[in-house]
């Protein structure tokens, strides 16, 4: 699991591949700007898009979401990790760029 401030400085040097796992609608309201939405629930269909080589950061309101969905990717050879708790409500807290 990474916190918040570690996603923004790998975000910030272009070295992050960050998948949001909530439903579209919370996406499509606010997010950070070039993530994947991917739901929660779709994870285990959708994976094959996300490359292997990438460090992949998982993203969700709540760290179980996104703590479940990084051991699905993990468990299909993805190297990814959970963002701490609070995720994206951390990251807007933290004043850090979004996308509507």
């Amino acid at each position: 699991m990474i916190s918040i401030e570690t996603l923004f400085k790998k975000f910030r040097e272009g070295n992050a591949l960050i998948v949001d796992v909530r439903d579209e609608n919370e996406f499509a309201m606010a997010h950070i700007p070039g993530s994947l939405n991917i739901p929660q629930s779709e994870i285990l269909n959708a994976y094959k898009s996300i490359p292997e080589s990438e460090e992949v950061f998982v993203v969700s309101d709540e760290s179980q979401a996104s703590i479940g969905a990084a051991l699905l990717l993990k468990l299909k050879r993805i190297n990814a990790q959970a963002v701490s708790p609070g995720g994206i409500k951390n990251w807007i807290n933290s004043g850090f760029p979004m996308a509507e």
